[in-house]
């Protein structure tokens, strides 16, 4: 039955390769068997296709209605849904538009996903400024700095934020600019929040993510100012709840 409701020829042409199936399916004066089969079949794309869009509703938006639908029928015929939960059917959305060479659009749609996954990661305490402060100099050095799960950083290839925030505000968007950076998506309580880094803070985040002590982001990152720039940094991060508590 999920070959016939899924087949790319549609049901009718299916049923001759599933001919048991037509003799399960009772048919009427209205609808033969195939008929019925394509009611299901129907259903199940455009739900499909509802859930893509409401993951991905500004890429969605670019492309408009009838641009989307087909970029979404294309994407199920080479990604089809594999998880009981329509949550995960976009998962690899972002990389299909970068095989059909889509430009930002791809870095938009990873921008889409990534806040739609952190969205729901798991809860955990998070690091606050007076827990660091009661450490004193001395603990501060040792403290193991750890990145909460609902957060991810991504490589892209273009400006995309200004772009998302042109179509998050009901504006178009036009091409932005080629500009490879880094992104930071988090989660913050129930809002997901989303910045470019700099490079040095990139830099400093991928330590961060390792469990680098403090103290040692400190002593690795350049310059007489170091000290004071690791803890800018962690200020930051504390600031936007980006760090796992203890």
């Amino acid at each position: 039955m999920m070959g016939v409701l899924t087949a790319r020829d549609g049901v009718a042409a299916a049923l001759g390769d599933f001919t048991g199936l037509a003799q399960l399916v009772a048919g009427d004066a209205r609808l033969d068997a195939a008929g019925r089969l394509a009611i299901y079949a129907d259903m199940y794309r455009e739900r499909l296709r509802a859930a893509l869009a409401a993951t991905f509703p500004l890429v969605a938006k670019h492309l408009g209605a009838e641009g989307f639908a087909e970029m979404a029928e294309a994407y199920f015929a080479v990604y089809p849904s594999r998880s009981p939960s329509l949550r995960d059917c976009g998962a690899g959305f972002g990389a299909f538009l970068a095989s059909r060479r889509a430009g930002w659009l791809s870095d938009l749609a990873r921008l889409e996903w990534a806040r739609h996954d952190v969205f729901d990661a798991a809860d955990e305490p998070i690091l606050d400024l007076a827990s660091v402060q009661a450490l004193g100099e001395a603990g501060l050095a040792d403290l193991p700095l750890r990145l909460v799960v609902a957060h991810r950083r991504l490589r892209v290839a273009h400006a995309v934020v200004p772009a998302w925030r042109a179509l998050a505000d009901g504006a178009g968007a036009g091409a932005p600019a080629r500009a490879p950076g880094t992104l930071l998506v988090w989660r913050y309580g129930v809002s997901v929040f989303h910045r470019a880094l700099g490079a040095e803070e990139a830099y400093a985040l991928s330590l961060a993510a390792g469990g680098l002590p403090f103290g040692a982001l400190c002593e690795t990152l350049d310059g007489h100012d170091a000290p004071l720039r690791a803890a800018e940094l962690l200020l930051r991060w504390l600031t936007d709840g980006l760090l796992g508590g203890r």
